[in-house]
């Protein structure tokens, strides 16, 4: 009999520990979705906002200057540079030239920093490339500021990364650019 009464009382236990567990371990899932939906919505609710307000600002900036691309420029997302030893940021738009047989791309960054990138190639060469990466940069701050006091009062915060990737979009609409 005392057997048996400790053996119900060890089984009774079990299964009361079963069944918290379980229970625990479905109440932490069920969170755990419900968490990650609320980031979804708020991921794509941010999302819908930085693209209106993108469009919005669009329409204020100017783009007409970054129509006509000059000749030796590229544009894409490739943040490659042939000078990697330097303390400069690299940028997405870059020259390319040949030297011997090898085809080297510089960004936009060096080129205007250095006096010449190398095989004859002076910075006087991309003088045009030049005053349209500027022009790039003058209207991306402006974009930037007027992105950042129109999403001021919002729920959500912009970092500048996803900033310069909405301007890249509109950038890209505005000026039927394909990368």
């Amino acid at each position: 009999m005392g057997t048996l009464f400790l053996g119900s009382i060890a089984l009774g236990l079990g299964s009361v520990f079963i069944t918290y567990t379980v229970s625990v371990n479905k109440i932490d899932e069920k969170e755990s979705r419900i968490k990650l939906l609320l980031r979804e919505r708020n991921s794509i609710h941010k999302n819908i906002l930085g693209k209106n307000v993108s469009h919005t600002i669009s329409q204020e900036i100017d783009f007409d200057k970054l129509r006509e691309i000059p000749q030796y420029l590229l544009f894409d997302d490739k943040q490659e540079c042939a000078y990697k030893h330097k303390e400069l940021k690299r940028t997405h738009f870059h020259v390319r030239y040949k030297a011997i047989k090898n085809y080297y791309r510089v960004c936009l960054e060096h080129v205007r920093s250095l006096p010449s990138i190398g095989r004859g190639q002076p910075r006087s060469k991309y003088l045009k490339e030049i005053e349209y990466f500027e022009q790039y940069e003058n209207l991306y701050s402006s974009f930037r500021k007027k992105f950042e006091i129109y999403t001021s009062e919002q729920l959500f915060e912009f970092s500048k990364t996803e900033i310069g990737d909405y301007f890249y979009m509109i950038y890209k609409e505005k000026t039927a650019t394909n990368s």
